[in-house]
């Protein structure tokens, strides 16, 4: 079993077996405590827990919940006859639904479970903001059935809804579902509530109840009485003691629930304690207060809870998030148990996702294994290549900078000798990243799997003709073409930016439709056209490589137009946008959000450029002059200039 990230290891609840409590568990640990979940309550239902995850983690969505929380709680001392299992989004900044998502998710959940009262539902929504409220889920299983009923909760955000708005909305509330709202207010004003939730079954009873909270930092014995003593409850001292001994760890929070049914008569009382794991002051105080609440329930309570702990907290890694009490009309007393756990779901990530990332590049090294003869970084290969710790300082220079994603660039990035440590580090710290690379390495099947297996997202990668002589003439490495074409049949079949880039020469112009033929049976995200830049390599074979504006313009053109009757998504680079038929489908640094670079003598990051580029006296009566970023400096040589032509 891994474990996502380990918390602390702690001492544990019971002095002769330690316990270790995670922070997090992958979505296969809960489907298996799912299983032994149904098993336990001889319950055939995990097949609807699967539907209501998956209405829940819908890829269709906007917004896709990277983690979610997870919780099951349970009656003791028969803890499989009657649980809960409740579910609320916790990613980030950005930490609810969009309402039109919200809205679907419920509607397929009332449809899945045959459950009526949608409008009414429907209504309440348009009271409570997601921007304002945060919501959670909640399915009971009752005596062999599952769902016995859906529960919905709306917390309050009191930085953002004052509390005399909250009480207006739940009188509201209540009149929308025929409860009296007197009662219900009174309740809501006894203390600072600040969530509520509603139980609805599925057809026929529908709407069973409605449940008001109450939020307390510390509870004493003086709020228990009056609480008690106002609802017309007994309680004796030894049930309010037990009570007491949860306040020992400062950490947690403590709730007060009413329970009111269909005719708003009150059926019971819970208190609760929920721990905050990221707050606790001590893991000894926690482990002790539980040990003290255990040790008072009788004798087959406590059997139940080695059970639990056994199988959810030692097995599965879920800790204790909540315990109380429930107290009823005749006194009968149900001590609770939350378990709980961060989940972390991965969903391949789409294109547009990873292109919208801010990415910052990285040159490693300069040393290559080809030898291209446009080469841009020959003359640098003496230049020694970043150390292991200098390639880590820039990556968290990048990450201070806004970075969100980091791109490994050469030279070959994949020959540096501390590239598997470099890759190891940014996989633990969950860092997506990338590589523009000739891709001879990534020929090697299980290397290419280990890559993706660690968190690579992107690859920009040359292919230089559909020729096998003429790509490895260009590169001047014998076999080179063979194993960049493995290496896009290694990473086509996955869910990566994939980017084939052809740089343009005079010796491959009658090329570019054949490369395009050639790619259609990768899966791609998109080819490139690349017009040669005179620098480097490059420039010392100026008269070898470098073609006329005129013809690598209708060269590209027409490649481009190949690949979209082909469906397959194109661009360009290194022309002006005159000389192209669809200047929209500029495909440079920019726009692929590569917004800094840092070469290996550079100990910063600058922001990327077009690299030097001229225009021509025309270009200032050009409509898109101001986006057009003109031609490369060099090709002033061969008469380039004479090519434009404004476009009006």
């Amino acid at each position: 079993m891994k474990i996502i990230k380990n918390f602390k290891n702690y001492r544990g609840l019971e002095a002769i077996k330690p316990v270790k409590f995670k922070q997090g568990v992958e979505k296969e640990v809960l489907e298996e405590a799912w299983e032994f979940l149904i098993r336990k309550a001889h319950l055939e239902s995990l097949g609807k827990l699967k539907k209501i995850r998956n209405i829940f983690l819908d890829e269709g969505d906007n917004i896709f919940p990277k983690q979610i929380w997870f919780e099951f709680s349970f009656i003791l001392p028969n803890p499989f006859s009657s649980f809960r299992f409740a579910c609320s989004r916790i990613d980030g900044d950005d930490k609810y639904w969009e309402k039109e998502e919200f809205v679907s998710k419920i509607k397929k959940i009332f449809d899945l479970f045959q459950i009526d009262n949608f409008n009414k539902l429907e209504k309440i929504l348009s009271l409570f903001p997601l921007d304002k409220y945060q919501v959670s889920f909640g399915f009971v299983q009752s005596k062999g059935k599952f769902p016995a009923r859906l529960k919905i909760y709306f917390w309050r955000l009191s930085h953002c809804c004052p509390r005399q708005e909250w009480i207006k909305k739940i009188n509201k509330m209540c009149q929308i579902l025929g409860f009296n709202n007197e009662k219900i207010s009174k309740i809501a004003h006894f203390s600072d509530s600040d969530l509520i939730g509603i139980d609805f079954f599925p057809s026929p009873k529908n709407l069973k109840n409605l449940k008001i909270y109450n939020h307390y930092k510390k509870l004493n014995r003086n709020l228990i009485s009056r609480v008690f003593k106002n609802n017309n409850l007994k309680a004796s001292k030894n049930l309010i003691d037990n009570l007491l001994l949860l306040n020992k760890e400062k950490s947690g929070s403590w709730y007060l629930l009413h329970r009111f049914n269909q005719d708003s008569e009150l059926e019971s009382i819970k208190f609760f304690k929920i721990y905050e794991f990221q707050k606790i002051t001590g893991m000894g105080n926690l482990t002790e207060e539980l040990k003290l609440f255990f040790s008072k329930l009788n004798k087959k309570e406590k059997n139940s809870w080695q059970i639990l702990k056994r199988n959810f907290v030692d097995k599965y890694s879920f800790f204790p998030s909540a315990i109380g009490i429930d107290f009823s009309q005749n006194n009968f007393r149900r001590p609770y148990l939350y378990l709980g756990s961060k989940v972390t779901y991965q969903k391949c990530e789409k294109v547009k996702k990873i292109i919208d990332l801010k990415k910052a590049l990285i040159k490693i090294q300069y040393q290559c294994n080809n030898n291209c003869l446009f080469c841009h970084a020959l003359d640098k290969r003496n230049i020694p290549p970043l150390r292991f710790h200098q390639i880590i300082n820039k990556i968290n220079q990048a990450l201070q900078i806004g970075a969100e994603m980091i791109l490994f660039s050469g030279g070959e990035p994949t020959l540096h000798p501390d590239f598997p440590k470099v890759v190891n580090s940014l996989w633990q710290r969950k860092i997506p990243w990338g590589l523009i690379t000739n891709g001879r390495l990534l020929s090697y099947r299980k290397l290419s799997e280990n890559l993706l297996k660690r968190n690579l997202k992107y690859v920009y990668l040359t292919l230089n003709s559909a020729n096998p002589e003429r790509h490895d003439f260009i590169t001047r490495t014998p076999g080179s073409f063979n194993q960049t074409l493995r290496a896009l049949k290694n990473l086509s079949s996955h869910q990566i930016e994939l980017i084939v880039n052809v740089v343009v020469t005079k010796l491959n112009l009658k090329d570019l439709k054949k490369i395009v033929d050639l790619v259609e049976e990768f899966k791609i995200n998109r080819i490139k056209f690349s017009l040669v830049e005179p620098k480097g390599e490059a420039l010392k074979n100026f008269n070898k490589l470098i073609p006329s504006l005129k013809e690598a313009s209708l060269a590209i053109n027409e490649a481009m137009h190949c690949a979209i009757s082909k469906k397959i998504k194109t661009g360009f680079d290194g022309l002006s946008d005159c000389l192209v038929d669809n200047p929209d489908l500029k495909d440079n640094l920019q726009t692929n959000n590569i917004l800094y670079m840092s070469e290996v003598f550079e100990d910063r990051f600058y922001r990327t450029d077009e690299g030097q580029r001229i225009k021509g006296k025309c270009c200032q009566f050009c409509s898109r002059k101001k986006v057009c970023p003109g031609i490369y400096e060099g090709y002033r040589r061969c008469g380039g200039l004479s090519d434009l032509k404004p476009i009006r």
